[in-house]
């Protein structure tokens, strides 16, 4: 097992394709029991529309089965650690680090959104990464990693773009990281699906995890914008360390959601640009 959840338990799972040769998939295991008969049906329909998803940062999924008391989700195995372990390993990202990060993240939501699908539990954790096949053909992303390592007048701007006198050994440490991996978007148990043809239908009852929640998940009444304010919270505590809406509990944190802003003015943000 390389995790629990909820409604079950992520497994490891191993195929040998040949003496040299085998396939890493990640099996995660879904008690009907915790689900309840009403959401089965659901369940079946959504992991459908996913499995036809296709796109480079969004984790694929494969095919599905049953027995009597489980579902079982045969997925693309993410064995790189979460952005939430690397910031537990470096503390909060450089600017233009997050920017790299971001753009992976959006381009998923986007393609996400425009097949209908509400992701509702974006987070640091739900954010994997997939080690990059070394001899790939090249793109925009593997071009910037490459200069930024050989140039050091890149790594100057970069510095200077982030309102430092020069890049850290962390920056270039965390960059060196996420050179060798692709960003997935993971983990679909809160993910609802659009019906066709109601382009303005409200979803309902709680998604995500509660530092993320929009005004609109926490009113009750939510659509795809639920997806795009947790990417905001996601990049707050990526640049300050801590989520923009706190409290001593639940109630607190959603108080503060419906009620204030975010506070922009704070030491950890002082080198952030105004965009």
């Amino acid at each position: 097992s390389i995790g629990e959840g909820a409604f079950g338990s992520v497994f490891k799972v191993k195929r040998k394709v040949s003496t040299s040769r085998e396939i890493v998939r990640a099996l995660k295991e879904i008690s009907k029991e915790a689900i309840g008969s009403n959401e089965e049906e659901d369940l079946r329909n959504e992991i459908e529309v996913l499995k036809s998803l296709d796109h480079p940062n969004i984790m694929k999924i494969f095919e599905f089965f049953e027995d009597e008391k489980y579902i079982y989700l045969i997925a693309e195995f993410c064995g790189g650690g979460d952005i939430a372990g690397l910031m537990d390993k470096y503390g909060v990202f450089p600017e233009f680090l997050l920017k790299y990060i971001m753009f992976q993240v959006f381009m998923a939501i986007s393609f996400l959104h425009s097949n209908k699908v509400v992701h509702g539990d974006i987070k640091r954790e739900n954010i994997a990464f997939v080690s990059t096949i070394k001899d790939k053909e090249k793109n925009e992303i593997d071009e910037f990693f490459k200069n930024f390592f050989q140039d050091k007048e890149i790594q100057s701007e970069l510095a200077e773009a982030s309102g430092l006198e020069n890049l850290s050994d962390k920056a270039v440490s965390i960059a060196r990281e996420l050179a060798n991996f692709d960003m997935k978007i993971l983990d679909f148990g809160s993910a609802k699906m659009k019906k066709k043809g109601r382009q303005y239908e409200q979803l309902s009852g709680i998604t995500g995890t509660v530092y993320y929640c929009s005004p609109e998940v926490v009113k009750d009444e939510y659509d795809f914008d639920c997806d795009e304010w947790a990417c905001g919270v996601m990049m707050y505590i990526l640049l300050a360390g801590y989520p923009p809406f706190e409290g001593n509990d639940e109630d607190e944190i959603f108080k503060n959601i419906l009620n204030r802003n975010p506070n922009f003015d704070v030491p950890e943000l002082k080198n952030v640009t105004e965009d």
